[in-house]
């Protein structure tokens, strides 16, 4: 079994949202951390393992690293994915994957340009409780959604 040494630029909401699945998994292990809020990217490693670094270069720049998790705004997404690009690094992001339809489309540009695989999670998807709502407003039962 492979298992896949990732770099977390981001230590916010998105992260307490995912460290429980990256605690339990088999495949994953977390080898460095960066956050602007040092003291977040401190308790992370405390949580989950990996180094703090002080700055996202010491992630691109890391060898043993295979998989840059981008669990950042959008709006400062595109240069740090761009960085993991050139530096041959896969990346998973959180939705909405870019700004504006430009910066998405730079971001796939450089993936199939450089081979890398990118990938956006979505942690609703796959949720019982949203999954059940997604099935009752596609049943008719409560008449048609307007708005979510």
């Amino acid at each position: 079994m492979n298992t896949h040494r990732i770099g977390i630029i981001g230590c916010g909401d998105f992260l307490r949202w995912q460290a429980d699945s990256l605690k339990d998994s088999k495949t994953v292990r977390v080898a460095a951390l960066y956050d602007l809020d040092r003291t977040r990217a401190q308790e992370f490693s405390r949580q989950l393992g990996g180094r703090v670094v002080a700055d996202p270069n010491a992630i691109f720049a890391d060898k043993s690293i295979d998989t840059v998790a981008l669990f950042v705004p959008p709006w400062v997404r595109k240069s740090l994915f761009l960085k993991a690009a050139a530096a041959g690094k896969n990346v998973i992001a959180t939705k909405p994957f870019g700004s504006t339809a430009a910066e998405c489309q730079a971001m796939s540009a450089a993936a199939a340009n450089t081979n890398i695989k990118a990938g956006i999670l979505y942690s609703r998807s796959g949720d019982n409780f949203m999954e059940a709502v997604k099935d009752l407003f596609a049943s008719g039962r409560l008449g048609r959604l307007a708005l979510y």
